[in-house]
């Protein structure tokens, strides 16, 4: 695996609860699930196409939170649940 984002201190990877997969930054605008069962990468549905201007993820249980700020400072937060991710979108 080849990070295509560089690092920053939000871009640590998250464990999901069961310690079998993780949620990483895969790029400047996606956010990614790997999973060791399967050694497989999923991206995440992504938000609107407007630069973002900051995106912070994290994990509860089996559960993904995803949350950005475009750069209009317009907020999107999405949920996830973990193996078979449903998303529950919503925009502030």
């Amino acid at each position: 695996m080849t990070a295509a984002a560089d690092p920053s201190l939000a871009s640590e990877p998250r464990w999901l609860a069961d310690g079998r997969a993780f949620v990483y930054d895969a790029d400047v605008r996606n956010v990614g699930v790997f999973s060791l069962d399967t050694n497989r990468a999923t991206i995440l549905p992504p938000f609107e196409a407007r630069p973002s201007y900051t995106t912070f993820k994290a994990t509860v249980g089996g559960r993904i939170l995803v949350s950005r700020i475009d750069d209009a400072l317009t907020s999107q937060i999405a949920l996830y649940a973990w193996p078979r991710w449903r998303s529950s979108p919503a925009s502030i």
